[in-house]
C-alpha cells in the first residue's frame, strides 16, 4: 500500500512539473512578436529613409486612434538646476572654443546635449545634426546660432536642411520612426504623438496626405 501511495505522489509531481514547463514554453512561443516588433523598429530606424516611407509613417499616425495616455506629470525627485549663464562651446570639427553668455548658452546647455544624444541614438544614415552655427570659427558672423538637422532621402538627391531644432523635435522624430503613438514629455506626462504631425511635416518637408 505504501508503494502505491509513493508511486501516486511521484506521478502527481511529474504531471505538475510537466504542466509548469509546458506553460512556460507556451508563454514564450506566444510572445515572439514583442522581439520581432522591436527588431523591425530598430531596422526601420537604422536604414536610409525615403520621402515615401516618411509619408506612410505620417499618414498612419494621422489615422491612428488616440492611445490611452497619462496626462499627469511624474513626481520630481530632484531639484531642477538653473540654466547655465555662460558656457564654452567646443566645435566637434576643429576643436575651437567659443564662449557664450546669452540665450545660446541655454540652448547649448539643454538642447544641444539632448539632441546630440537622441540623433546619435537613431543611428540613421539619413539624419545628421549640424551644430556648426555655434562655432565662431566656422560661422564668424553668426549672431543667433541654431541647431539644424540635415536629412538625406534615398529618393532625393538634394539634402534637406532644417534650422531651429529643439529637444522636443528630436524626441518626436525618434518616436515617429520607432512606431510610437505617444510623446513622452520631460516629466513623464504623455500626449498623443499625432498632436505633433504639423511640426513633423515641417521637419521632414513631407505632408501626411
Amino acid at each position: 500500500m505504501q508503494y502505491i501511495i509513493l508511486i501516486f505522489i511521484l506521478l502527481a509531481s511529474m504531471l505538475f512539473y510537466s504542466s509548469h514547463i509546458f506553460s512556460q514554453v507556451k508563454d514564450i512561443v506566444a510572445r515572439p512578436n514583442d522581439t520581432t516588433n522591436k527588431e523591425a523598429a530598430n531596422a526601420a530606424i537604422s536604414k536610409a529613409l525615403s520621402r515615401t516611407e516618411i509619408q506612410n509613417l505620417l499618414r498612419n499616425l494621422a489615422k491612428s486612434p488616440v492611445p490611452p495616455i497619462n496626462k499627469e506629470p511624474g513626481a520630481m525627485c530632484y531639484k531642477v538646476a538653473a540654466p547655465a549663464d555662460r558656457i564654452e562651446y567646443v566645435c566637434p570639427i576643429d576643436g575651437s572654443k567659443t564662449l557664450y553668455t546669452d540665450v545660446a548658452a541655454y540652448t547649448i546647455d539643454r538642447d544641444l546635449r539632448s539632441v546630440r544624444c537622441i540623433i546619435k541614438g537613431l543611428n540613421n544614415p539619413s539624419i545628421t545634426l549640424d551644430e556648426s552655427e555655434f562655432c565662431r570659427k566656422c560661422h564668424p558672423k553668426m549672431e543667433h546660432p541654431r541647431l539644424a538637422l540635415v536629412i538625406k532621402y534615398s529618393d532625393d538627391k538634394k539634402p534637406l536642411r532644417i534650422e531651429g531644432i529643439y529637444t522636443q523635435d528630436a524626441e518626436t522624430i525618434r518616436e515617429l520612426l520607432s512606431g510610437s503613438l505617444i510623446h513622452q514629455g520631460n516629466y513623464d506626462e504623455q500626449t498623443p504623438l499625432k498632436d505633433y504631425i504639423k511640426r513633423l511635416e515641417d521637419i521632414f518637408d513631407v505632408k501626411a496626405e
